[in-house]
């Protein structure tokens, strides 16, 4: 959800400028769903359909910097939409790669593959679930309908249980979830398009793209960087990412 991560890009353009004393353009690209007003639950766009999308942003946004490069950071499933960009390119050979330089991408918390065991395989059974979606589709108006200072009282309940601690990301949450119901709706159906391609038998989940783009000799560098507490790309996530890299390194010379 793009404006979850304008604090993150203050920070970035803040130490940027502190160390280098050049002023940084930060852009946040985020699911289409999370910045219209209104969306159509059939109109929710695919992860697949996300990374065509991502890749005529970054054609735009190199257009208005002629000078230099861009470094594209992926978080969580955006890492897998990184990803998804350098097969597009050096594999399949569309994209934007071809016109955008990119000498850097970045794996933040990439998550590339859910556990079919934990927590992450209950959720998926539960929002697979028919009657899920009518109970989803309710509980998003109701959010809406209740009184601000109902609203209010609710906010800081869900932003703990969800791990959210300033007051900057409440007022987000209330802002987005309490104010416009089809975000919620595009969570639930992104979500299960996401679980999808992820599933550890798909041949597009992200360790799996992520093994043939390390074998690449021309591909651009990449850096994966990984939280001990992170549910959805947790410790098993970062070792196995972490052999991979140093696999690829002893075996192709590549960054």
């Amino acid at each position: 959800i793009p404006h979850f991560y304008c604090t993150f890009g203050k920070q970035v353009q803040e130490s940027f400028h502190d160390r280098t004393g050049a002023e940084l353009a930060v852009y946040i690209l985020g699911y289409a769903n999370f910045v219209a007003e209104t969306v159509r639950m059939q109109d929710v766009v695919s992860i697949d359909q996300e990374t065509f999308l991502f890749s005529n942003a970054l054609t735009e946004i190199a257009a208005r910097h002629q000078k230099g490069g861009l470094v594209f950071v992926g978080h969580s499933i955006g890492a897998w939409c990184a990803l998804r960009l350098i097969q597009e390119a050096l594999v399949y050979h569309t994209g934007c790669l071809d016109k955008v330089h990119i000498p850097l991408f970045v794996l933040a918390a990439p998550y590339l593959q859910f556990d079919e065991s934990g927590p992450q395989a209950r959720l998926r059974w539960l929002l697979s679930r028919a009657p899920f979606k009518l109970v989803v589709r309710l509980v998003s108006s109701f959010l809406v309908m209740l009184p601000h200072w109902v609203q209010r009282w609710l906010v800081p309940m869900i932003a703990g249980i969800n791990g959210i601690k300033s007051c900057e990301h409440r007022d987000y949450l209330l802002g987005t979830f309490f104010r416009q119901e089809h975000h919620l709706e595009s969570v639930v159906y992104m979500a299960l398009t996401e679980f999808e391609v992820l599933d550890a038998s798909c041949s597009m989940n992200g360790f799996a793209v992520l093994e043939e783009m390390l074998l690449l000799p021309s591909r651009p560098p990449l850096l994966a960087l990984y939280a001990d507490d992170d549910m959805w790309a947790g410790a098993e996530h970062a070792k196995r990412v972490r052999s991979m890299f140093t696999e690829a390194s002893s075996s192709q010379g590549s960054p």
